[in-house]
């Protein structure tokens, strides 16, 4: 696994999704404000085209992020899409890394995570992005 993906919410930036190579991906939504329910649609639609297995969500506003993902999702199952969501509203950002790095997909193969955040790229995101970069020096290191 190389280093995360980061991506701020915005069209171009989702559009750029359709780019990545089709790999096993955990996708982490750190969002503190309401998101446009049409844009997250389609990111969410981008992740399922480019392999996400797994939906974590985290930032002020996670809770409601996860309800409109999985409704997202309810409407693909019929495709036969199977792919989780959690919420980690209350979490530190070590403990969400962890969690992505080594719960969301347990295979031996390489997998990625795309990292989604709303407003600017600060010291909360930044430090995510550390802390996804250590666990996956951990992971690798076994």
């Amino acid at each position: 696994m190389n280093r995360p993906y980061v991506i701020s919410f915005g069209e171009s930036e989702i559009a750029n999704i359709a780019q990545l190579d089709k790999l096993p991906t955990v996708c982490i939504f750190l969002i503190r404000e309401p998101l446009n329910s049409i844009a997250l649609e389609k990111a969410v639609k981008a992740c399922i085209d480019v392999g996400a297995v797994f939906f974590l969500c985290c930032g002020d506003a996670a809770d409601m992020v996860e309800d409109e993902i999985d409704a997202v999702l309810e409407t693909l199952s019929a495709d036969g899409y199977s792919v989780s969501t959690t919420t980690h509203q209350q979490e530190s950002n070590e403990e969400m890394a962890n969690f992505a790095v080594h719960s969301c997909y347990i295979e031996d193969a390489f997998f990625r995570c795309l990292v989604f955040f709303d407003g600017l790229k600060d010291f909360t995101v930044n430090s995510l992005i550390e802390e996804i970069d250590l666990q996956i020096l951990l992971r690798d290191s076994f």
